[in-house]
């Protein structure tokens, strides 16, 4: 298991950071089913009624150097609630592009 972190939210509620591993999967699919329509939009820029198998492949192979990304977690009930990750588009570039999303109940 990754190092995580714990964070102390605003609202009072706690939060555990740590780097997205492949075994995420299934927490990965269930924080985009709990996404509105909007916030799905928000994140994806385009209309999503589910994400393909190759889309979550590609949101799960993450390489900790040019493809980054920290999953959210609740830790009552082990859920992901949110990811933010950047996608360098070159290998090595200076920049990257970035995204975040939260679900919807605890935006």
């Amino acid at each position: 298991m990754p190092p995580a972190s714990r964070v102390s939210l605003r609202d009072g509620r706690v939060a555990v950071l740590r780097a997205l591993e492949p075994d995420d999967r299934e927490r990965l699919q269930q924080a985009f089913e709990r996404l509105s329509p909007t916030s799905r939009y928000r994140r994806f820029l385009r209309p999503m009624e589910e994400m393909s198998d190759g889309e979550v492949a590609y949101l799960l192979s993450v390489d900790h150097r040019d493809h980054e990304a920290i999953l959210a977690l609740d830790p009552v009930q082990d859920r992901a609630v949110g990811v933010a990750r950047f996608v360098r588009l070159e290998a090595g570039a200076p920049s990257a592009d970035a995204a975040v999303a939260v679900v919807d109940d605890w935006q």
